[in-house]
C-alpha cells in the first residue's frame, strides 16, 4: 500500500464516520459527506490507480 493510498484511506475512513455520526443523530444529512467519498474511491478504482487492489490476479499461482 502506498503512502498516497494510506492517506485517502484514513481521510476516507474519517469522513465516512463523521458522515455516519451525523445521520445517527440528524438524518440523512450527513451521507453529504458520504458521497464524494465514494465518488473519489470510484474513480481511482476505474483509472486503475489503488496499488493495494493488483489487476493481475495470482491467485491461481502457488
Amino acid at each position: 500500500m502506498s503512502k498516497q493510498d494510506k492517506v485517502a484511506f484514513l481521510v476516507s475512513s474519517i469522513l465516512v464516520m463523521l458522515g455516519l455520526f451525523i445521520t445517527a443523530e440528524e438524518g440523512p444529512a450527513g451521507l453529504i459527506l458520504c458521497a464524494p467519498v465514494v465518488l473519489y474511491w470510484l474513480y481511482r478504482y476505474f483509472s486503475g490507480d489503488i496499488s493495494f487492489i493488483s489487476r493481475d490476479s495470482d491467485q491461481g499461482k502457488r
